[in-house]
C-alpha cells in the first residue's frame, strides 16, 4: 500500500506519525498486508513536497502527533480545531498550527521534563547529525532565511568561534528544536514497532539529492560542487514522459572525489539514519548512481544538460562492506540504459516495473507481467508521480485501453482498476505496491503529484477516516491469500 503519512485522515491539517499512522496499520494488518510504502519523512518546505527537504536526517515536525504530547512534556498543549477540507493537506495552517504547539510543549518540558534521560540518549546517540541540525535551524530562524549562503560570513564559512558564541547565546533555540527531533522519532518509532509487530515493513522513499538550503549542505560544503557558495552545476532530468523540457531540480551536485576519499562516510551516516526509519529503503532517482544529469548554473530548463558518470559501485560496495546485505529498492524508472541495469543487478536491488506504463507499446512491452526476465522486481500499478489509475483509463486513447481490456480478459466494468491491482498481485514480482487512492477507485482529483507542474494541488490529497473500511481491508486481504503475498508468506 503506498499512501504517505501526510495524507492520512485525522483530527488535524495534516495526517501525522501519531494516532492516525498506527490506524493506517491497523487496517492494513486487517487486509494482511505487507508491506507500506510512504515518501520521505524529512522537513519540508510550505507546500509540503517532500522530495525538497532542509536536512536529510530530520523529521519533519509537521508530522507530530499534537494531540499526543504529554509523553514528552508533562502536559497536553491546547490545539485548534480541525475544520477546513477534510480532503486537502492545508499546508501554511499545518506548519503554524505545529510551530504554534510545539513551542509551547517545549516551554513545558523546559518545566518539567529538561532532564529526561531518554531526551539525554537520544542528543548523544544522533548527535552527528542532529548538532548540525539544531545549529542551522537556529541560524535560519535568527536570520530569517534558510539561504546559509547570504548570512555572515562567520556562520555561513562556519567559524568555530563563531558558532560557538552563537550556540552558547541561543542555547535554548538549539534545546527546542532537539526536543522537537526527539518527539517525533520517539512517536514514529511507536509506530514502526506496531506496524513491524503486525507483520507490516515500512518502505521509505530517499531522494538520490539534497536541497542547497539544507543543513546537509551547509555543514558539508567541501563534500558538493560549490564555486563561491553557489552550485557549478544542478541536478535534474532530460525529457522525458512527464516532461518535455525536462525537470530542473536545481539541486547541488555531489563532489564525488571528496566524497571516496573517507569511504563515502556520509552516505553510510545516510543510509544509517534511513535505516532506523524504514525496514526497505527505495533509492528515488537510482539511475544517478551509474549518470547524472548535470545542468549548467542558471539555465533556464533542464534540456542543456549532459550525462556524467557517478561511482555507483564504489558506493555500494562501501556501503555492503558496512551493513551486509542491504534492503533496497531501486527506483529504475525513465531513460534508464543497460549500464544502470547491470548496477542493479550487481548488487541485487529489485528495480520498479509500473503497470501504467505497460500498455502503450504493444505486447513487447517490458513492463508487462509476462516479460519480467525474473522476479527482482516491485510492480506498481502507479506512484505517486501518476495519475490515479482510474484517471489513468479514463484518458488513454482507445486503442490502448482496448488493449488493457485484452490483456485482463475481464468485462470492462468500473471495476477494472481492482483488475489491474489483481495483475499486480498475481505478477511474478517479488512485491506488489498499490496506491490507495486505487484502492478506492479515485479519480484524477486524488492525483497526488504532476511532475513539473507547480500546483496548489500537488501534495495535498487527504484519504478520508470513511475510506478505511473495513470491506476494502477484507478484498484486500483475499487477494494478497490467493496469491501468496500475506505477511506470513
Amino acid at each position: 500500500m503506498l499512501l504517505h503519512v501526510a495524507a492520512l485522515p485525522g483530527p488535524g491539517p495534516v495526517g501525522t506519525v501519531g494516532a492516525p499512522a498506527r490506524a493506517l496499520v491497523e487496517w492494513l494488518a486487517l487486509g494482511r498486508q505487507s508491506l507500506w510504502n510512504i515518501l520521505p519523512l524529512n522537513p519540508t518546505g510550505g507546500d509540503g513536497c517532500p522530495y525538497a527537504s532542509y536536512s536529510a536526517f530530520a523529521g519533519n515536525p509537521v508530522l507530530i502527533d499534537l494531540s499526543d504530547l504529554a509523553p514528552y512534556c508533562g502536559a497536553n498543549p491546547k490545539v485548534a480545531p480541525g475544520g477546513g477540507n477534510p480532503r486537502r493537506v492545508e499546508w501554511p495552517r499545518a506548519i503554524e498550527t505545529a510551530h504554534r504547539t510545539l513551542s509551547a510543549a517545549f516551554e513545558s518540558f523546559s518545566l518539567h521534563r529538561k532532564n529526561d534521560p531518554d531526551f539525554a540518549r537520544f542528543c548523544a546517540v544522533e548527535s552527528g547529525w542532529l548538532d548540525d541540525f539544531a545549529l542551522f535551524c537556529a541560524l535560519r530562524d535568527y536570520h530569517e532565511t534558510p539561504a546559509w549562503h547570504r548570512w555572515p560570513a562567520e556562520f555561513r564559512d562556519r567559524l568555530p568561534e563563531a558558532l560557538s558564541a552563537f550556540g552558547t547565546e541561543h542555547g535554548n533555540a538549539l534545546l527546542k528544536h532537539r526536543f522537537v527531533q526527539w518527539v517525533f522519532f520517539s512517536q514514529w518509532r511507536t509506530t514502526r514497532r506496531l506496524a513491524n509487530g503486525r507483520g507490516v515493513s515500512v518502505i521509505g522513499d530517499m531522494p538520490i539529492f539534497v536541497s542547497l538550503d539544507s543543513a546537509d549542505v551547509w555543514a558539508h560544503q567541501r563534500l558538493f560542487l560549490l564555486a563561491d557558495h553557489a552550485p557549478k552545476a544542478v541536478a535534474g532530468v532530460p525529457p522525458d514522459y512527464f516532461a518535455p523540457k525536462g525537470q530542473l531540480w536545481g539541486n547541488p551536485l555531489y563532489d564525488w572525489e571528496a566524497m571516496a576519499k573517507d569511504g563515502f562516510a556520509w552516505w553510510r551516516r545516510r543510509f544509517e539514519a534511513a535505516f532506523k526509519l524504514y525496514d526497505v529503503v527505495r533509492i528515488d532517482h537510482f539511475r544517478g548512481f551509474e549518470s547524472y544529469w548535470e545542468v549548467p548554473a542558471g539555465a533556464p530548463d533542464a534540456t542543456g544538460g549532459r550525462w556524467v558518470k557517478a561511482p555507483g559501485d564504489a558506493l555500494f560496495n562501501a556501503l555492503r562492506a558496512h551493513f551486509g546485505a542491504l534492503p533496497v529498492i531501486a527506483e529504475d524508472l525513465g531513460i534508464i540504459t543497460d549500464e544502470v541495469h547491470k548496477l542493479r543487478e550487481r548488487h541485487g536491488f529489485p528495480g520498479m516495473k509500473v503497470l501504467q506504463f505497460a500498455f502503450g507499446g504493444g505486447p513487447g512491452h517490458p513492463f508487462l507481467p509476462h516479460n519480467y526476465p525474473s522476479d527482482n522486481f516491485v510492480v506498481f500499478t502507479g506512484t505517486h508521480d501518476n495519475d490515479t489509475t482510474a484517471g489513468w483509463l479514463a484518458s488513454i486513447p482507445e486503442h490502448e485501453r482496448r488493449f488493457v481490456h485484452e490483456y485482463l480478459n475481464a468485462p470492462w466494468t468500473s471495476d477494472t482498476v481492482w483488475e489491474i491491482i489483481r495483475l499486480a498481485y498475481e505478477s511474478p514480482a517479488r512485491f506488489a505496491v498499490v496506491p490507495f487512492q486505487d484502492v478506492i477507485g479515485a479519480g484524477s482529483e486524488a492525483r497526488y503529484n504532476s511532475p513539473g507542474v507547480v500546483s496548489e494541488r500537488n501534495w495535498s490529497w487527504r484519504a478520508r477516516e470513511e475510506e478505511l473500511a473495513p470491506e476494502a481491508a477484507q478484498r484486500l486481504a483475499a487477494l494478497a491469500e490467493q496469491h501468496g503475498r500475506t505477511a506470513r508468506s
